[in-house]
């Protein structure tokens, strides 16, 4: 690998000509390894892809506008002008001058924006998409399979039924999938706990 890093390096950094970042939205931390690693590979175009752009906050839709339009916004400057008085203008108790300024800013935002997002809904997809066709499979579990679910169900069966549903649902999982998962998950389980 040492012998060959400098060309991969020189490929990766200095010739690639398009990025395509697909689930985009995993960008959304500037200091992740990730963001940090993919924001120095110079190129002339840049691409995300992502079906959930605006989940939890405005400044991680900025992380994704930064590195399709490097440098288009200060992250403080977006922050303050743009990210602050939008958030403060959907609180439900905003008073009507928040509230007009968080739609001034948005309509700013979204005109600056349009020229490069390209924003699309669910309602493309029937056209563009084969219709679904949905299999139920059904099969038998072994035996260990049914005595690792029927012991797991009697040491769970007098705890309040909506308590760990998750993991109730993850392990009843694991064990009619493969039994070799609880392994796994065992193993991960005690390095953790390390």
């Amino acid at each position: 690998w040492h012998k060959y890093h400098p060309k991969f390096k020189r490929a990766l950094f200095e010739q690639t000509d398009l990025i395509i970042c697909d689930e985009g939205h995993n960008l959304k931390n500037p200091d992740s390894k990730i963001s940090s690693l993919i924001v120095k590979v110079e190129t002339r175009n840049r691409m995300v892809l992502t079906g959930t752009p605006l989940q939890n906050h405005l400044m991680e839709y900025y992380t994704m506008i930064d590195f399709v339009r490097p440098g288009l916004w200060d992250r403080n400057y977006f922050a303050s002008y743009f990210a602050v008085p939008i958030a403060e203008g959907l609180k439900a108790d905003a008073p009507p001058e928040s509230v007009t300024k968080m739609k001034k800013r948005t309509y700013k935002l979204v005109e600056k924006v349009k020229a490069f997002i390209d924003r699309r809904d669910q309602s493309i997809l029937p056209q563009s998409l084969p219709k679904k066709t949905e299999f139920v499979i059904l099969f038998k579990i072994n035996e260990f399979q049914e005595l690792l679910y029927n012991a797991f169900q009697e040491q769970h069966r007098y705890k309040n039924p909506n308590t760990l549903l998750f993991y109730k649902q993850s392990m009843l999982c694991k064990i009619v999938n493969h039994p070799d998962l609880l392994i796994t998950y065992a193993k991960r389980s005690v390095m953790e706990l390390r």
